[in-house]
Parts: structure tokens; sequence; C-alpha cells
């Protein structure tokens, strides 16, 4: 039945396959972080005041800066989510505790954008 279907290569075909190869792997995928402890954490007063992150936590978009995760820049949050994210991560840096983010998508200096921030309970000592 297919026999007589045939597949020859023309230049359009390769094109089309190699963009939508190249679109596939670029995508990205949201997810969590797993938890870690925050070894610093910076803040400057821009129009959208942004916060940077510091720590070993996994990189779920493949973000090619992985070692700074921003809150604020370039983001939908609005003032209060931005401060309450600010605040969770403060904390936990000020009490040794680990955290953990949701991020979606690379700002345009490839850092990963936190949506989410999870600070787990203490496990009683």
């Amino acid at each position: 039945m297919f026999k007589d279907i045939a597949f020859k290569r023309t230049p359009f075909k390769t094109i089309v396959l190699t963009a939508s190869v190249f679109i596939s792997v670029n995508a990205h995928a949201a997810g969590y972080t797993g938890p870690a402890k925050v070894s610093w954490m910076s803040s400057f007063g821009t129009s959208q005041h942004v916060s940077e992150v510091g720590g070993t936590w996994a990189n779920p978009d493949n973000c090619s800066s992985p070692s700074k995760f921003t809150i604020g820049y370039l983001s939908e949050d609005d003032d209060f989510n931005r401060q309450s994210k600010h605040a969770m991560i403060q904390s936990a840096l000020l009490s040794g505790q680990t955290v953990e983010f949701y991020v979606d998508g690379c700002n345009q200096y490839g850092q990963p954008r936190i949506k989410g921030v999870y600070i787990p309970a203490r496990s009683p000592s």
C-alpha cells in the first residue's frame, strides 16, 4: 500500500525538518528546582525592582546562566508578589533554611525566572 509513496529529500523538507527539531529542542519546561540553601542575595531598584538569588538549584528550563535566579525582571509579577518572594528567600537565607523554587522560563540574560517559592518545614531535632 505504501510502496507507491516515495519520500524524496528536497531542500524544503530538509529545512522544515531541521527547523522543527531546533524549535522543539529550545522549548522550556517549567518546573521545581529541588531544595538548596541560598548562598547570596542581591536586590536593586529599577522600575521592576529586581532581586537575584544564588545557590545550587537544578535548572529545569536549561537556562544558560543558572548561577543567578531572578525575581521581578521581565515578569508578570506585581509589587506584592515580588516583595513576598523576596521576603521568603531572605528569611531562608538568614535562618539557614533550604528553599525550593518553581521557575518558568529564562530572562533575556539566560537566568531562570522564579515564579514560586517554597520553604520546607524544619525536621524536629
